[in-house]
């Protein structure tokens, strides 16, 4: 689903603030999103969506690595508001860029 992907650290307030671009196939737009936390140890990665083609506003999510057994299982949550389309079509959208998301992760992983 990403064609390509540039991470930035964008001075914001005398601040560095992670941000990462992601072309989307099928040229369906750029998705910009920033970083809001960041856990090693817990291997948790929070971000915000900022702009791009998704139908949402108000998207905060975070992606969990959890150890089980000899691999490890990925959570990816998120909360948002539905924009341009109801409740349940955003849902239904964001749940399927997971789905791709999470087997593409699958893929590399099993390289």
């Amino acid at each position: 689903m990403v064609v390509s992907c540039t991470l930035s650290n964008d001075d914001s307030e005398g601040r560095a603030v992670a941000t990462r671009s992601l072309v989307a196939a099928g040229n369906l737009g750029t998705i910009v999103e920033v970083e809001t936390s960041r856990d090693e140890k817990t291997m948790t990665y929070s971000y915000a969506y900022v702009r791009g083609p998704l139908p949402v506003k108000a998207y905060n999510a975070t992606i969990a690595v959890h150890p089980n057994g000899s691999g490890s299982t990925v959570v990816w949550t998120a909360t948002f508001d539905a924009a341009g389309m109801t409740d349940a079509e955003a849902k239904a959208d964001i749940e399927g860029v997971y789905d791709k998301g999470l087997a593409g992760i699958a893929k590399e992983a099993s390289r």
